[in-house]
């Protein structure tokens, strides 16, 4: 959505981003510590926004209640905090349309229908939703004291009396239309406006359907926008729709991928996707342009998938990441902008490496082959150079939930490829790392001797051995080139200097293990995902399975040694990587299809 300044605001993970197109630069509201599931702008200010999160973790010392923060998006700071209504969730938000007003759905058996005086941090009335899921809450345009709520097969209108009563009215359909599942509401012309399951736009007079608009879209209609001029509604198919008030098609528009929200101001129709992009669309002259590129919508089903393969480049210009999406991104460190992409991967991917040279990105591909493409900067196109394979997980039965290769990483040298995989399973005790030539991309050698997935592979600088580690966790140490595991290897290569450090096993990382302020128990070995050290081997930091991301002195050995810990992902941190110039910190958030960028001061 955007501000009265014309500011883009969304939401990811647990953060709130204000985004100025003027100065391509963001701003973060940093108040919630779990998934923001819900966000509204109040109609009467255009700056004041409400945003809702997923209940908090006692054992990590959150607040269980999930709390509903109202904030000021022209400087990011919290308003008022409000508590105690509602459990589970915050499924949706609306402000009436003087701004007195908030209403809020939890995410209970019931979905609790709370409104709110919200400037004197008070509930004023609740009552139940009902057993189906409630999807979007909508004010009536001119009465704080009228909304209308709608979701899976119900669609409610509700009065507030100035005691705080809430009452509900079943929304009627008649004989005529047939009653469906409800994806979006909102207010307009006295009464409202909802979007169907199956691509139809109703309006409703009363408490009764006037009108259906069939075919608006081929598919679900889930996002609506209403002014005093226009209706503006996105689908499942990718269309972007531009009505007048009266609901005559006006002008549509061909984005691509599955519309989750829209947002016009000023001529332009903001646009944010399931896929996890957001768009502009110039309404004059029909023109897109990309905002953002991310992760999300995995293609097997209706979950989003994760996020978990990240790497930064050589030429400290660019890191890339890759995810269960199917796709590849190049991101610009500092535009902050994507400047390559690719859509149309085989199968999950779930890690990514840069040659030293900077020129080609491998890509492990959830079915067990290597993709290797090959970029030049200034160019979008990320073009394939080279497929191989030596796992297959495919015949899994779990497949493509079960298998896979988590990670692979160059040699400093660039000659060979190491990548770390699970079990194939056919009486496998456990993961193996393969080692691949690079000039022809043919096998070298095979390492086994894990008993578990291998989740990290580091190499020394003189490309000669390797480490890994798996999820038991046990670390091994290897020859590359004839995949003979070294047993002595901890003490035979102690004095081995590393090209990375990425395992959660060893002595430069066991500090890290501890007990992190507010939690009830000290943390397992497993609860590390990822570390990484420095350029100039002054810093360590890691990813963990709390949110954080977590920066220390390296080595860490000690668990009393001093940790800053920084949050903003709402999920299992799956990935970080320092630049090569040691200026920034890249983090992948697992479930929340997050990359955050964070600057090392």
């Amino acid at each position: 959505m955007y501000n009265k300044h014309g500011d883009m605001v969304w939401i990811t993970a647990a953060l709130g981003v204000v985004y100025s197109k003027a100065t391509r630069s963001q701003r973060f509201f940093t108040g919630h510590e779990n998934d923001i599931l819900s966000i509204a702008m109040n109609p009467a200010d255009g700056v004041t926004v409400a945003t809702g999160q997923w209940t908090g973790n006692k054992s990590q010392g959150q607040a269980y209640d999930p709390k509903i923060l109202v904030w000021n998006t022209e400087d990011c700071s919290t308003i008022v905090e409000l508590t105690g209504a509602h459990q589970r969730g915050i499924s949706c938000l609306a402000f009436s349309s003087s701004g007195n007003r908030l209403g809020s759905v939890g995410m209970d058996d019931q979905n609790s229908v709370v409104v709110w005086d919200w400037k004197r941090g008070k509930a004023l009335g609740s009552a139940k939703g009902g057993a189906n899921q409630i999807l979007m809450i909508s004010f009536d345009n001119a009465d704080d004291g009228r909304f209308f709520t709608v979701g899976a097969k119900t669609s409610a209108f509700w009065t507030v009396s100035p005691g705080g009563k809430v009452a509900k009215k079943t929304a009627v359909f008649g004989r005529k239309y047939k009653p469906q599942s409800m994806m979006v509401a909102s207010a307009h012309r006295g009464g409202f406006l909802s979007g169907a399951y199956q691509g139809e736009l109703y309006e409703w007079t009363g408490n009764s359907v006037s009108k259906v608009v069939p075919n608006v879209h081929g598919g679900a209609l889930f996002a609506l926008f209403v002014n005093d001029k226009h209706v503006v509604t996105g689908g499942k198919d990718g269309v972007v729709a531009l009505r007048d008030i009266a609901l005559e098609l006006v002008k549509t528009f061909e984005v691509g991928g599955s519309i989750r929200s829209v947002h016009l101001h000023d001529g332009n129709i903001l646009v944010g996707t399931f896929e996890g992009s957001i768009l502009e669309i110039n309404v004059q002259s029909g023109q897109t342009e990309v905002i953002m590129m991310g992760h999300g919508g995995a293609k097997e089903s209706r979950y989003a998938g994760e996020t978990w393969g990240l790497d930064t480049s050589p030429d400290n210009e660019h890191y890339a990441s890759v995810g269960d999406d199917r796709t590849i991104r190049v991101h610009h460190v500092e535009s902050h902008e994507c400047v390559a992409f690719f859509n149309e991967l085989p199968h999950r991917a779930r890690a990514c490496s840069w040659h030293p040279d900077g020129k080609q990105l491998a890509v492990a591909i959830h079915d067990g082959s290597i993709m290797v493409f090959e970029f030049h900067p200034g160019s979008s196109e990320l073009r394939q150079v080279a497929q191989f394979q030596k796992r297959n997980f495919t015949q899994l039965p779990m497949f493509p939930n079960q298998g896979g290769i988590d990670e692979l990483r160059f040699s400093p040298d660039g000659c060979m490829l190491a990548t770390g995989s699970h079990s194939e399973g056919k009486n496998a005790t456990g993961g193996a790392v393969d080692v691949w030539r690079t000039d022809k991309w043919t096998l070298m050698s095979s390492c086994k001797g894990h008993t578990s997935f291998v989740r990290h592979v580091d190499w020394t600088v003189d490309s000669q051995y390797l480490q890994s580690s798996d999820g038991n966790p046990e670390l091994l140490f290897w020859s590359a080139r004839d995949g003979a595991q070294l047993k002595g290897g901890a003490t035979m290569l102690k004095n081995a200097k590393r090209a990375s450090f990425s395992t959660n096993v060893g002595w430069p990382v066991q500090g890290v293990i501890r007990k992190l302020p507010g939690f009830v128990k000290e943390m397992d070995m497993t609860d590390i995902n990822m570390c990484d050290v420095s350029p100039d081997e002054s810093l360590l930091v890691s990813g963990d399975d709390f949110g954080n991301v977590a920066l220390y002195n390296y080595p860490c050995t000690n668990k009393a040694d001093a940790a800053a810990l920084y949050t903003g992902h709402s999920s299992f941190v799956m990935n970080v990587k320092f630049s090569k110039d040691g200026r920034y910190v890249m983090s992948a958030g697992g479930h929340d299809n997050t990359i955050l960028q964070w600057r090392v001061n």
